[in-house]
């Protein structure tokens, strides 16, 4: 849920949050251009693709979902395992820039192919479909709800391009795969799920899946799904929800878009509304287990005191992976416990979302200001200032966050407790990059003063490792302390922020905070000239990005962090099984992983500061 921020001044610069749009476009000359391609637009997931990139005026080229060594002309290979969108900006010697995106579609041929048990139907939306027909795809079913119950383990069900108008339940053993023959549903492109003409009843999803196992949902566009508008509202529309004891489910490369509650209501008056992109909720004594939800992209969404992507309740092992959140009027993924009624039968340590990796996530321009609909902030907020994460745990444990960018967002990250003497727990946060976010870049800990308030929990055993920070400033700053933090250690960042250096960090008066340990942190600013206060060990030198203001946060080959860090020693008690089927240890967890924000190599003899690995090509001269 949302909640209110304690109000806070400090000066916001804009200017910053202009000049890093370039990352997407920016003015440009009729002769300034750049191509981009890619060797092929769809291809098996795990393949690799060749992205090749050229521009005959340009001084260098960028970005940051690859590393192109900033040359104007390359080709790069790269592993792809979901449906990727890939950005490539270059800038001139008049520091114009330009962008070109391109999208390579992961298909499901591989999955099809080795699905021999089962059979494959279609379903369509043209004059050939009716459900009399056989299923087949010359004889395709009209309704997807139609369709689905017809499926058994092992079968596939393509959903043809068009657009269909209803809802759809998949629910307990009737709709559920077996380990070896799952049931999948897969859509063309162009196959939409419309919910113009629909309102939600309840908390209700376009899809929502209850009490299923073994299921795949793959490549749906779902849109449209509003409430009424009016103060008394409660009912919740969702994109895809999933709740009950569901497991062994794949959520993958769906856009959800326009999920909408258009209630007024305002946090003062005890109403409860939301909305969500994707929602997953345990809310039985069985916890929801073994979700990956990778690939999926929600936008333009209407919020109130919800998120856009949230894991609620008894949930114990998932995966986020390579989604895409953006321009929605709350936070963008949510990981919480604690809350009663998501799970009235559960004892609080089940009631809570613990064991799970957030890896490769860009979560972009999501705010409580943000003008959406027919609102010009998100009106539940009434008018506080911005405090929607772009990433937030709120009672979850055991959650690894690596390789994530957070940009545009009211708080980059946050680590709190809504609930009086409860914690956020046992979180690992490396690789990530926190720039230009609206309010602050990191925030840890309880909000409210009072333990026995709203926001009375705390923080305890959170690792942040080898992270970038670039002005991230609001009424928050780079890092931000607030109430009853245990256990936190922070080594090797680049923390870079404006005004005085010594103003990169933040801390509550009174704030209970204990068994804090910074180390061999890079700090840098506007004014550099008072080092006195910073935090532990420290280099204090300029990090030497490439074109900051332009959005390249790439380190030069000549930067200050390259060999620096120091290795930090691995964690030894992650012994749930969730971590050792993913990373074959039998509890060790290593804290730096294996590949920087970019995908390079963690490791190449030393480790750099800093969410990015410097690769130097040496060349060789005769």
């Amino acid at each position: 849920m949302g909640k209110t921020k304690l109000l806070k001044f400090y000066l916001f610069s804009s200017v910053l949050i202009v000049a890093l749009s370039c990352l997407f476009a920016c003015g440009r000359s009729q002769s300034f251009d750049v191509e981009f391609s890619s060797n092929v637009e769809t291809i098996e997931s795990g393949n690799n693709i060749q992205l090749s990139w050229s521009s005959q005026n340009a001084s260098r080229c960028y970005s940051n979902d690859f590393d192109s060594k900033n040359q104007v002309s390359g080709t790069i290979t790269l592993k792809i395992v979901t449906t990727t969108t890939y950005t490539i900006t270059c800038s001139n010697s008049q520091n114009s820039t330009i962008s070109k995106q391109l999208t390579v579609s992961v298909s499901s041929a591989k999955i099809e192919s080795s699905n021999s048990a089962g059979a494959t139907y279609y379903v369509a939306n043209n004059a050939l479909a009716n459900n009399s027909n056989t299923g087949a795809s010359d004889a395709p079913w009209r309704n997807i709800q139609f369709a689905i119950d017809q499926l058994v383990a092992g079968d596939t069900l393509i959903i043809k391009a068009g657009i269909y108008e209803e809802t759809v339940l998949l629910s307990g053993a009737k709709h559920s795969g077996i380990a070896n023959a799952p049931i999948r549903i897969q859509a063309q492109d162009g196959a939409v799920i419309d919910g113009s003409h629909l309102t939600p009843k309840g908390s209700q999803g376009l899809i929502t899946l209850q009490d299923v196992k073994y299921v795949t949902i793959d490549n749906i566009e779902l849109r449209n799904f509003r409430t009424a508008s009016g103060d008394e509202i409660s009912d919740t529309p969702i994109g895809i929800y999933i709740k009950g004891a569901s497991a062994h489910l794949y959520i993958a490369n769906n856009y959800i878009h326009h999920i909408e509650n258009r209630s007024n209501c305002g946090q003062s008056s005890g109403c409860g509304t939301g909305a969500n992109g994707i929602a997953v909720y345990g809310d039985t004594r069985t916890a929801i287990s073994d979700i990956v939800l990778s690939g999926n992209e929600i936008s333009h969404c209407i919020l109130s005191s919800s998120e856009a992507f949230t894991l609620n309740g008894n949930i114990d092992g998932f995966k986020v992976l390579n989604n895409y959140v953006h321009d929605n009027n709350n936070i963008g993924i949510d990981i919480i416990g604690y809350e009663s009624d998501t799970c009235s039968t559960c004892a609080p340590e089940e009631n809570r979302a613990r064991n799970g990796l957030v890896q490769g996530n860009k979560i972009i321009n999501n705010s409580t200001n943000l003008a959406l609909g027919r609102f010009s902030n998100n009106p539940w907020y009434e008018g506080d200032d911005g405090s929607a994460g772009g990433f937030y745990v709120d009672g979850g444990r055991n959650i690894v966050f690596d390789r994530n960018i957070s940009s545009k967002n009211d708080i980059g990250f946050e680590f709190a407790s809504e609930h009086s003497a409860k914690f956020s727990e046992d979180i690992l946060m490396r690789n990530n990059l926190l720039f230009a976010n609206r309010e602050a870049g990191l925030s840890i800990g309880g909000y409210a003063q009072d333990s026995r308030a709203e926001g009375g929990g705390g923080t305890k055993n959170i690792a942040i490792f080898n992270n970038t920070f670039y002005k991230n400033k609001g009424w928050g700053t780079e890092i931000n302390f607030s109430y009853r933090i245990s256990a936190v250690q922070l080594a090797n960042n680049i923390i870079v922020g404006e005004g005085d250096i010594a103003d990169n960090f933040s801390s509550e008066i009174n704030a209970q905070n204990d068994h804090i340990t910074w180390l061999n942190n890079l700090w840098w600013a506007t004014n550099n000239s008072d080092t006195s206060t910073l935090q532990g060990s420290f280099i204090a030198e300029d990090p030497l990005f490439i074109a900051p203001t332009q959005g390249n946060l790439h380190l030069q080959t000549n930067s200050v962090v390259i060999d620096r860090a120091i290795i930090q020693a691995p964690l030894s008690t992650w012994k749930n099984a969730f971590w050792q089927r993913l990373l074959l240890t039998d509890g060790i967890l290593s804290v730096h992983g294996k590949q920087d924000i970019y995908g390079n190599s963690r490791f190449n003899n030393r480790l750099d500061i800093g969410a990015e690995e410097v690769i130097i090509v040496e060349s060789n001269s005769s």
